[in-house]
């Protein structure tokens, strides 16, 4: 029996019972004329690997005793008194490569007797088409109840070895577990057949096995449970095969097989299966039809079938069955989709590269086309937008009905969004839209705003702002040749700095002849006297500030100009902060203004 195997839908059981209650003979006249008569005893049978096809094959013989010559399925029955004696078995392996391609053998490839390891199996490469084959000989104990013997060969395309389409996963193994039959429960001198008066139902065992062709033409089979999707086809050949077993110790006739897939119970298969007989502890099989299954009508879906089989000994009327199930679900097909367009509108149904106006925020309206280009439809749960790298924002979705979020090939959704931007931002370059629908993505597609803001206003040599950075030319002059808007409301005798208890000073005041170089010392009147800016200066040399960790320059300065001893030869004070008149080329002793830099303007020179 199948491992793990539930009958589904004990139905089909009770349909072949009734079916066989009310025939008279030993068999069934059942039909279904679709199902092939592929039949065979099997000791062996193993899906072939979607890239490696390989084979093996156990035959066991009894070479002493009194069943000398004999199947090791023909052990006659062990009588009472008779002593347990040991007999010999010979054993045959073979093992072919069924590739137009050379393999690799693994050296993990073995056989076993009795769950114990043999010698024989040779590892070397195989050649295309190759069969090896060798014997082993030994013992087994009539009253041991049974032995197997297996033999596994695993291996790559040799060419193909670490590329895993190419290993031979699907190894064939030869597993033969053969039955001794018990001693009697009562004394029997002479062997017969004749039936006891109450038989026994036999014992059989069904199992089902679903292969699916591989997507890539080669013709070769996986398991159903194994189906990958295909996205280039909804097609694919599957074929089921049932293996029945008789674990009775006398051979049995089938009479009948009830196969329902997907609730319809009109798969019954009997003849020429009818007239099978499975000899004691051995396989007989048939495979049904090849059938072409559409991925895509069945997307998602589970395939269930469920098999029962029916059996009689050859000598008695008394049915013994089986039941087995064979499940697995299609691939759901991908959603996947082409985006198509972008679409722009201003709030007066303009388009947005038609805007010419100097506001850079503006209210838009997004129309984004996706191209369905899956096989099946799908529902949309999730669409996302993201806009030149920002942070993707989720699209409609609540709004819709599930008509509309039904995504079906070939069709084309729309997919609207309302969005304030900042077009001065994106200007005249091509912009990337990445979106994701149900997570799958990004599409990209760009957009060109082609917007060309106004230019600004030409920059103007007054001060506009508090400066962040200023530039000074250095050169002697005395203070009385002091040229600005500044000093000009102010005597330049006499007034001193009312903000400055550091010390007294006056707008402008000469001490003596300056050197060249002089140290020239820039500093807030506010901060006790901040530094901004300490440093020897050339005659004719361009020097710049900034605010320093404040930012912004502080309103008023005092700057003093020393020769390398310290003695000051000038000092004087200037407004910064442009609430009055400065302007580039003001003088302000020996130092004329000839850069300024601030948030509305960048004028001037700064070396």
């Amino acid at each position: 029996m199948q491992s793990g195997i539930i009958l589904k839908k004990p139905l089909i059981l009770a349909f072949i019972l009734s079916t066989l209650s009310n025939v008279g003979a030993s068999t069934i006249d059942l039909l279904l004329p679709e199902y092939s008569a592929n039949t065979g005893i099997e000791r062996s049978m193993q899906a072939a690997a979607p890239g490696c096809t390989i084979s093996s094959q156990v035959l066991c013989l009894i070479t002493s005793g009194k069943d000398e010559g004999k199947r090791c399925s023909q052990v006659s029955d062990v009588l009472p008194g008779e002593p347990c004696i040991d007999f010999d078995v010979a054993l045959d392996f073979k093992y072919c490569n069924l590739n137009d391609s050379p393999i690799k053998v693994l050296q993990k490839s073995d056989a076993e007797f009795k769950d114990e390891s043999l010698p024989g199996v040779d590892t070397s490469n195989m050649g295309p088409g190759e069969c090896r084959e060798f014997s082993q000989v030994g013992k087994v104990n009539r009253c041991a109840g049974g032995f197997p013997a297996g033999l596994r060969i695993e291996g790559w395309i040799a060419d193909k070895v670490s590329i895993p389409e190419f290993y031979c996963y699907a190894y064939d193994f030869a597993y033969n577990k053969w039955k001794l039959p018990s001693p009697t429960a009562e004394p029997t001198l002479i062997p017969t057949n004749v039936p006891s008066i109450n038989p026994e139902p036999p014992a059989l065992s069904l199992s089902i096995q679903c292969l699916a062709e591989t997507f890539d033409g080669s013709g070769k089979y996986i398991s159903c449970t194994s189906i990958i999707d295909d996205s280039t086809s909804c097609y694919r050949t599957i074929r089921y095969k049932y293996v029945i077993e008789n674990d009775s110790p006398r051979p049995v006739k089938v009479q009948g097989l009830v196969v329902d897939r997907l609730g319809q119970m009109n798969n019954i298969v009997t003849d020429p299966l009818t007239l099978s007989t499975i000899p004691a502890n051995e396989q007989i099989f048939f495979n049904g039809p090849f059938e072409e299954l559409n991925l895509c009508e069945l997307d998602g879906k589970k395939i269930e079938t469920d098999a029962a089989v029916i059996a009689m000994t050859e000598a008695g009327k008394v049915p013994g069955h089986a039941e087995a199930s064979y499940d697995f679900t299609v691939p759901k097909k991908p959603l996947d989709y082409e985006f198509s367009t972008i679409e722009c509108f201003l709030g007066d149904g303009k388009h947005c590269y038609e805007y010419e106006g100097e506001k850079c925020e503006l209210d838009v309206t997004f129309r984004y086309s996706m191209k369905s280009t899956a096989m099946v439809c799908h529902e949309v749960t999730t669409t996302t937008m993201m806009i030149s790298s920002h942070v993707p924002e989720e699209l409609w979705i609540d709004d819709k009905t599930c008509h509309e979020r039904n995504f079906c090939p070939g069709e084309t959704m729309i997919i609207p969004q309302k969005k304030t931007i900042n077009i001065c931002d994106y200007g005249t370059e091509s912009i990337p839209f990445d979106s994701h629908i149900n997570g799958v993505g990004p599409k990209t597609l760009s957009y060109n705003f082609n917007y060309a803001p106004p230019p600004p206003p030409p920059p103007t040599d007054a001060c506009d702002g508090r400066p962040d950075v200023m530039a000074f030319k250095f050169k002697e002059r005395l203070c009385s040749d002091s040229k600005n808007g500044q000093y000009a409301w102010n005597s330049l005798t006499g007034r001193k700095l009312s903000h400055s208890s550091s010390y007294e000073t006056k707008v402008c005041e000469d001490f003596c002849e300056l050197s060249d170089p002089s140290m020239i010392t820039v500093a807030s009147a506010y901060d006790d006297d901040a530094t901004l800016f300490e440093d020897v200066v050339y005659e004719g040399q361009v020097f710049k500030f900034d605010g320093g960790l404040s930012g912004k320059i502080p309103s008023n300065l005092v700057v003093t100009i020393a020769d390398s001893d310290g003695h000051i030869g000038q000092r004087f004070t200037l407004h910064a902060s442009c609430s009055k008149p400065l302007a580039l080329q003001d003088t302000f002793g020996s130092l004329k203004l000839v850069g300024l830099l601030n948030s509305n303007q960048n004028v001037g020179r700064f070396n």
